[in-house]
């Protein structure tokens, strides 16, 4: 969408159909920021960035909808940066196939924080992460799950650090499906009549909370089945309706 030298903002890649390599909203070896990329349709086989910059990368986008398909197994980064931070990025995806890895921002030396990923719909078989950082800290972000989102192949994490604080996974009202794994988040959120399938494991870090029902009259349709970890100090609120608890469960 554009290249500089300095700072790349502001630039907008639409595409509508075609087939294409990866696509950069923005690129500079210094700071990149307010860059888009909006897919309604088409075929990408490479990587996928709203901003990709040597510095700080803050306030990128990626839109996906309709029948868009990302056939490979690159990565899509909300902003990524090489040495600086990533920040306040997000995606947003409502329609298409993704085969790769999906990290609202991501940096190889500096920190994440901030960073938003919405999912409401597609079919996804690789890692969804809220940040990623390869060498720093990654810490208050977000993943959102609702709609028909086909997760049943794929995994969620707050960050790739186990000790992150601050990331935050909500499963949206209604929802209904699989997922390999949890892990790495500080609290999830399950909304009422959602059902969430857990076929791996769930993980959460010390001092984490897992709110599963939040106080609504739909308790016993509320449901994680699998394998659920919780480590020691970990605050787990269940709200499940009219059963007797044994001593060994």
């Amino acid at each position: 969408g554009g290249e500089a030298e300095k700072a790349a903002s502001h630039n907008i890649v639409n595409m509508t159909g075609g087939t294409v390599d990866s696509i950069i909203g923005g690129f500079s070896s210094d700071l990149v920021s307010h860059n888009r990329v909006n897919i309604s349709s088409g075929l990408v086989t490479g990587y996928i960035s709203g901003g990709r910059g040597k510095v700080n990368s803050t306030n990128n986008s990626v839109n996906i909808s309709g029948n868009a398909v990302i056939n490979s197994y690159s990565d899509i980064h909300g902003g990524y940066a090489y040495e600086g931070d990533s920040y306040q990025n997000k995606i947003n995806i409502n329609g298409g196939i993704f085969a790769g890895d999906i990290c609202g921002g991501y940096s190889g030396h500096g920190d994440v924080y901030g960073n938003i990923v919405n999912i409401n719909g597609g079919t996804f078989i690789g890692n969804i992460y809220g940040g990623y950082a390869y060498e720093g800290n990654a810490y208050g972000n977000i993943v959102n799950i609702s709609g028909n989102a086909n997760l049943k192949g794929a995994s969620l994490y707050g960050s790739n650090v186990a000790d992150s604080v601050g990331n935050v996974l909500n499963i949206g009202e209604g929802w209904n499906g699989s997922v390999k794994t949890i892990q790495n988040f500080n609290r999830v959120n399950i909304k009422k009549e959602a059902v969430v399938t857990v076929t791996e494991n769930m993980i959460l870090g010390n001092g984490a909370i897992l709110n599963l029902a939040d106080g609504s009259t739909y308790t016993d349709k509320y449901a994680i089945k699998g394998n659920v970890n919780v480590e020691a100090d970990t605050k787990v609120n269940l709200q499940i309706g009219n059963i007797e608890l044994k001593e060994e469960t």
